[in-house]
């Protein structure tokens, strides 16, 4: 969800699966690639995790969108006072 909330969105706040790849990489230290990581951006769609995010578009060129945007400042908010991420 922290990638999510750090990756470059349009003016509406949708954003693609291989905009979260940077910001993830950089929170986990590691390279992930966009298929190691969209069934997790998938599931964030549905009940089970809480449909924390909406999306739109067909397969394989989805977009994504915090459902509620005011739990994207939440997520990074988060994500400083848990250490994730800093202001620098």
């Amino acid at each position: 969800m922290l990638a999510c909330a750090q990756a470059e969105a349009n003016e509406l706040g949708w954003f693609s699966a291989v905009a979260v790849r940077e910001p993830l990489n950089k929170i986990v230290g590691g390279t992930y690639d966009v298929p190691a990581y969209v069934r997790h951006l998938s599931a964030f769609t549905t009940d089970g995790r809480g449909k924390i995010l909406e999306t739109s578009g067909v397969s394989h060129r989805f977009r994504f969108r915090f459902a509620n945007p005011l739990m994207q400042p939440f997520v990074i908010l988060r994500g400083y006072a848990d250490g994730k991420i800093s202001g620098a």
